[in-house]
């Protein structure tokens, strides 16, 4: 068989009643390339494999796409089947091997979205902390950022303007310009701004 990609149309998913001779007829003539034998097999067990398909991945959008991919294996298949083997069962076991390929690829890719995930937070895995871990570090930056307002709180209006300066990436220099003020008076205020800091976070 050719990996040419068939189109089906079939106006109803039907299910006919088909003898095994019949059966067995249409087999022989879609080996052999016909397409409209092969679309009567597609209506005669799709409407079976639709159903069991999505038994299994709960998805109609998912389920059609498993579906365009079986009845694709088995286009391509074909030639491989045995007439002694049942084709009602060879179909089902291409399918169930199909859903298997589909759920293994989702969960591949999800486990590298994972460890990029992992790579992108935690560069050190050895680092990543467990539910407990993360719900004890969340109290204490909670803490931190109490403190940190509380100290602010305790600064005067130049002192909350230095400092933020200085988080920002002044100078000491472009401080004291700002303010109006001597290089020594700012250094002497950043001193005075860590040490009641100091004294907050140790109480």
């Amino acid at each position: 068989m050719s990996n040419e990609k068939i189109t089906y149309n079939p106006e109803k998913q039907i299910n006919p009643s088909e003898s095994e001779e019949n059966i067995t007829e249409l087999i022989g003539q879609a080996k052999n390339g016909d397409k409209k034998a092969f679309t009567k097999l597609y209506n005669i067990y799709n409407r079976d494999l639709y159903a069991f398909i999505i038994s299994k991945t709960h998805s109609p959008s998912k389920t059609e796409d498993i579906l365009q991919s079986t009845w694709l294996k088995v286009w391509n298949k074909l030639d491989t089947f045995k007439d002694e083997v049942n084709f009602k069962s060879w179909l089902f076991s291409i399918t169930y091997n199909t859903i298997m390929d589909t759920f293994r690829k989702e969960k591949r890719t999800k486990e590298k979205e994972y460890e990029e995930f992992k790579e992108n937070i935690y560069p050190d895995t050895s680092t990543i902390p467990n539910n407990d871990q993360l719900f004890d570090n969340a109290i204490d930056e909670a803490r931190i950022r109490d403190k940190i307002n509380q100290a602010i709180e305790t600064l005067t209006e130049r002192e909350q303007a230095i400092i933020k300066g200085r988080v920002a990436g002044k100078s000491v220099a472009k401080l004291a310009q700002e303010e109006g003020i001597k290089s020594n008076t700012v250094a002497s205020i950043i001193f005075r701004i860590k040490q009641k800091l100091r004294n907050i976070f140790e109480e």
